[in-house]
């Protein structure tokens, strides 16, 4: 049989077998590529559906973490319903609640137009979890309006929000009030704020400010809690103002009972009574 065998491989001439060596290992090469190629193909597949359709990635749990103020408080059951009414929109055939592609813009410009909120950041927590740290405005005053209407004042001047009077006895937050003749206005309530600031140090507090109009021109005249008045400027020389009021209090009025108003609007030339 050996003898046999040699003799057959004697008679096959050496280009045939070179060919025959030469496609078998094309096939085998062509096997590999494809078998390379469906592999790659199949865990590319895996990844996207792992990403986009599996249940790995979705959004499962929402946290809230608030710091807002007694008056300015924020419902998160509220919050947590809007949001996933926002993951739960569709984009063609792909859900907005996955981890890695969900609408962060969105839901910022949801939390942007709420007026009690200060600030936010949001946070994706892999795989499933998404935190949302929030903090409120510090109310800084009260502003009632001509109608009577009460409103929380952040640092900035700007409303938080509309309280009742109830809220506004609670707060213990110094008033201001509108009595002008109507019409549009724009206060500077930060210098009225600066003016609040200036005087914190006193033994004394300021419980409001009224803002009246005389001849098309604002007066500002803050009320104390012992009942006298201030007269001032908030647009002009504030601190100035301020020096002039407790230099005034320490050389005239040891006794304030019967101190009825400083006006500080003439610069030096305080007047009081």
């Amino acid at each position: 049989m050996r003898i046999v065998s040699f003799i057959q491989k004697k008679q096959i001439p050496k280009r045939r077998r070179a060919i025959r060596e030469y496609q078998e290992k094309r096939r085998s090469r062509k096997f590999l590529l494809f078998s390379f190629i469906f592999l790659i193909i199949l865990l590319i597949g895996g990844f996207f559906y792992l990403i986009f359709f599996s249940s790995i990635f979705k959004i499962q749990f929402i946290f809230f973490e608030i710091k807002d103020h007694p008056l300015v408080r924020i419902d998160e059951n509220e919050l947590k319903g809007e949001v996933n009414k926002i993951l739960s929109k569709k984009f063609y055939f792909l859900t907005l609640d996955n981890i890695f592609f969900f609408p962060k813009k969105e839901i910022s410009n949801f939390l942007g137009q709420d007026k009690k909120i200060e600030e936010f950041k949001i946070k994706r927590i892999l795989p499933q979890e998404m935190k949302i740290k929030i903090s409120t405005w510090q109310p800084e005053a009260v502003f009632c309006s001509l109608k009577g209407e009460y409103f929380l004042l952040n640092k900035n001047g700007s409303i938080i929000k509309n309280i009742g009077e109830g809220e506004v006895i609670l707060s213990g937050l110094p008033i201001i009030y509108d009595k002008t003749k109507g019409g549009e206005r724009s206060f500077p309530f930060l210098s009225i704020f600066d003016f609040f600031k200036k005087t914190s140090g006193a033994d004394f507090k300021i419980l409001r400010v009224e803002i009246s109009e005389e001849k098309k021109v604002l007066e500002y005249q803050a009320i104390t809690t012992e009942g006298w008045k201030i007269y001032f400027e908030p647009k002009v020389g504030l601190r100035e103002q301020v020096n002039n009021l407790f230099l005034v209090l320490r050389e005239k009025f040891s006794d304030r009972t019967k101190l009825e108003y400083i006006d500080l609007r003439f610069g030096n030339r305080v007047f009081y009574k």
